[in-house]
């Protein structure tokens, strides 16, 4: 496993390698990175006479945040992820504790290989 800041993360080279190399990671990225729902696809647009243009997705990638905002606090998950030391009235049982989210995104870099239909590779987004 291999874990990494956002200085590694936003570097789709980086990621591309590991992935190559079959090594399973998580990476930290900016809110400013940019990606597509993994729902997504590629559409090809209308034949214009001349040579065909490749697949595309249709409308522009979203930032993280607005990709997690439109998947709704439904799907968000409480989970106790560490037991603190100092108790107070308000957390008796001094649990450390956070909403998270886990959803499909296809990161939009245009430095990322499309596979031949087009479509850029899913991942999971943490948030």
């Amino acid at each position: 496993m291999v874990v990494g800041d956002a200085g590694y993360g936003d570097n789709p080279t980086f990621r591309l390698g590991l992935t190559e190399r079959g090594l399973a990671y998580v990476m930290a990225v900016k809110a400013t990175t940019s990606a597509y729902p993994g729902d997504a696809a590629p559409q090809t647009p209308p034949y214009s006479g001349r040579s065909r243009p490749p697949p595309r997705y249709a409308g522009n990638a979203a930032n993280l945040p607005d990709l997690v905002l439109a998947a709704g606090r439904t799907n968000l998950r409480r989970v106790t992820w560490r037991q603190a030391s100092k108790k107070t009235k308000g957390n008796p049982t001094a649990k450390m504790r956070s909403r998270f989210i886990a959803i499909r995104a296809r990161s939009a870099n245009r430095d990322i290989p499309r596979a031949d239909d087009g479509s850029l590779p899913e991942c999971w987004l943490l948030a």
